[in-house]
């Protein structure tokens, strides 16, 4: 049984990670394209870890949410075609500049956040086939 087949017996919990994953992907969005929403530069290259923390923690719901490693690969490589497209409108908004290392840092983001997810959410699984285990001798 998948990470997301235990989360989808508790939908609850499905809608309220589902709202979590939405509420991110709007917020990297509206982050990456109005001139208003910005991060002081605390330290040269700060734009880049707020890159990397925005997408990895949009890609980290991915598999808990989507069914399947394969699914779940295609996802992150789709958020890796929002995050290309994203800088390339960001060269058409002014006071916004598209640039390769942005999207390098997204990519890398994705695949930490995919990453975590995948290890964070397999011991949810087995936490549940323990559960379930434990279950089944309780009822002998």
């Amino acid at each position: 049984m998948s990470a997301s087949n235990v989360v989808r017996r508790h939908p609850a919990l499905w809608r309220v990670l589902a709202g979590c994953w939405v509420i991110s992907g709007v917020g990297v969005l509206l982050g990456s394209i109005d001139p208003r929403f910005g991060f002081p530069d605390f330290f040269p290259h700060f734009d880049k870890v707020v890159h990397l923390s925005a997408w990895a923690l949009l890609a980290s719901f991915g598999p808990l949410l989507i069914e399947g490693r394969r699914k779940q690969m295609f996802a992150a490589l789709g958020l890796v075609g929002a995050g290309a497209a994203i800088e390339i409108l960001q060269a058409f908004i002014p006071s916004r500049s598209a640039s390769v290392m942005d999207l390098a840092a997204n990519a890398v983001g994705i695949a930490i956040g995919t990453g975590v997810g995948m290890l964070v959410f397999s011991g949810l699984e087995r936490w549940s086939a323990l559960r379930r285990a434990r279950a089944e001798e309780g009822r002998r």
